[in-house]
């Protein structure tokens, strides 16, 4: 609990931070795999954690495990690049600080902004008021700890280092890290950039592996992860190369899954609209009974965690 000192603290913070605001309703969140093998013998497992990989020493730069190009260490503190788990952990808790100070600062137009009337925090609902002044107390905890790599990466460099960290992390059996390089939850770097043809092509060449591995542990991360993906589709940069067959699957797994029932039509409906391109009456079938066999097995017909994105990538 925060104490009413440190409320009235972080209170006055909100005037020192920006002159504009953010609305209530604009508060944001804070921000599973099978077994495919890595060149080092390590194979995902079915924890939420992974194995740290051998340590990148001081280096600034290495060889990718992932695509045997040259991965810029720019930035990134020594005691951060021990392992890809550390130098991800680092990336994504910086990239969220920065995504949360961009926001900052775009909502300064707000007149009758929680910043620009700190006095409405207290008016807000238990949760969302935490909410916030931990965002803004991250805000500032992160910044000093993070200036050397904003400074001196480019935002396309930054986030060519947290996909390729968020990779090697998920083939090192980390599937939150699977579920978010799936997703996407990152912006991606310049369309045309060398640091987005880069990234395009791990994605494509590696993501489909994540998924398949997801499905066979009995991830909901990663199912949810491509569900989200399949539905957003990325707009007009797809990158999922998955067919109908298995986005009926990933709409049936979450339709049975979601213990929401309004949830559950959404994917149904889903389900509906890829099977509709399954032109077999027997493989569709087939595939329904695959479903629903990996939902009882894999799955252990348990419902799909539902936090947010935002929260598990932060």
């Amino acid at each position: 609990m925060l104490s009413k000192k440190k409320i009235i603290a972080l209170c006055g913070l909100v005037l020192g931070l920006v002159a504009g605001g953010i609305t209530a309703s604009a508060i944001p969140d804070k921000a599973g795999s099978g077994e495919p093998q890595r060149s080092n013998g390590t194979a995902l497992g079915d924890s939420g954690g992974a194995a740290d990989v051998p340590s990148l020493s001081n280096q600034e730069q290495l060889m990718s495990a992932v695509d045997g190009q040259v991965l810029s260490l720019d930035g990134i503190p020594i005691a951060s690049r021990a392992s890809y788990s550390k130098a991800y952990k680092y990336l994504r808790q910086c990239q969220a600080r920065r995504q949360f100070e961009t926001f900052v600062e775009n909502s300064k137009v707000d007149p009758d902004s929680l910043q620009s009337r700190p006095e409405k925090i207290m008016q807000l609902d238990p949760d969302a008021r935490a909410r916030y002044l931990g965002r803004l107390a991250m805000l500032e905890d992160r910044r000093q700890e993070c200036a050397d790599w904003e400074k001196s990466v480019s935002l396309d460099r930054a986030y060519e280092q947290l996909y390729l960290t968020a990779l090697e992390s998920a083939l090192a059996g980390d599937q939150i890290a699977a579920s978010c390089f799936v997703v996407r939850t990152w912006p991606m770097p310049t369309k045309g950039s060398p640091e987005y043809q880069r990234v395009a092509s791990v994605y494509v060449e590696n993501s489909k592996g994540l998924i398949d591995s997801g499905i066979s542990n009995g991830s909901w991360p990663v199912v949810r992860a491509t569900a989200a993906a399949l539905s957003s589709n990325h707009a007009v940069d797809s990158l999922l190369a998955i067919d109908s067959r298995m986005a009926y699957q990933i709409s049936r797994l979450m339709q049975l899954g979601s213990g929401d029932s309004a949830l559950s039509q959404t994917y149904g409906y889903d389900a509906a609209q890829f099977a509709a391109k399954i032109e077999s009456p027997m493989e569709l079938q087939r595939l329904d009974e695959e479903a629903r066999q990996l939902f009882q097995t894999s799955f252990r017909s348990s419902y799909a965690e539902m936090t947010s994105f935002t929260t598990l990538c932060d």
